[in-house]
C-alpha cells in the first residue's frame, strides 16, 4: 500500500461529575443577578460541561439573563456590568449545600428541571 492509513486517535473519556441533588437544589433559589428576583431558573454551569465541568460549578440564573445576557454577551461581560464573581459565588453555594440550608422555593422545584 503505497499511503497507510493514519492511526485513529483514541477518544478522550468524559469523567464529568454529575450531581442531580445539587442541580435540583439549586433550582430553589431565584435569579443571583442583582435587582432580579425570577424565579424559576435556569442552571448555569460556570465550569463548562464541554470542559468536563462538574454540576456543582452552578449558579442559578434566570432564563432571561442566561440566555439573552450569558449565552448572548459572554460570562465576563455580564459578570462585568452585573458586579458579580461567578466563582465566589459558586463557593458561597457549595458551602450552602454542604451545610444542608434549604433554598427559599425548594419546596416549589418541578420535578424536571433545565440546566445549560
Amino acid at each position: 500500500m503505497l499511503f497507510p492509513k493514519p492511526e485513529k486517535r483514541k477518544k478522550q473519556k468524559r469523567n464529568r461529575e454529575y450531581d442531580k441533588v445539587y442541580l435540583r437544589w439549586i433550582h430553589g433559589f431565584p435569579c443571583i443577578v442583582p435587582g432580579c428576583d425570577h424565579w424559576p431558573v435556569d442552571a448555569h454551569h460556570v465550569d463548562k460541561k464541554s470542559r468536563l465541568g462538574s454540576d456543582r460549578s452552578c449558579l442559578p440564573i434566570c432564563h432571561q439573563h442566561h440566555i439573552g445576557g450569558i449565552h448572548t454577551q459572554g460570562e465576563v461581560t455580564c459578570a462585568t456590568k452585573w458586579k458579580v464573581d461567578f466563582q465566589v459565588l459558586v463557593e458561597k453555594f457549595n458551602k450552602k449545600f454542604d451545610a444542608g440550608e434549604l433554598g427559599p422555593y425548594d419546596n416549589q422545584v418541578p420535578d424536571v428541571v433545565r440546566s445549560s
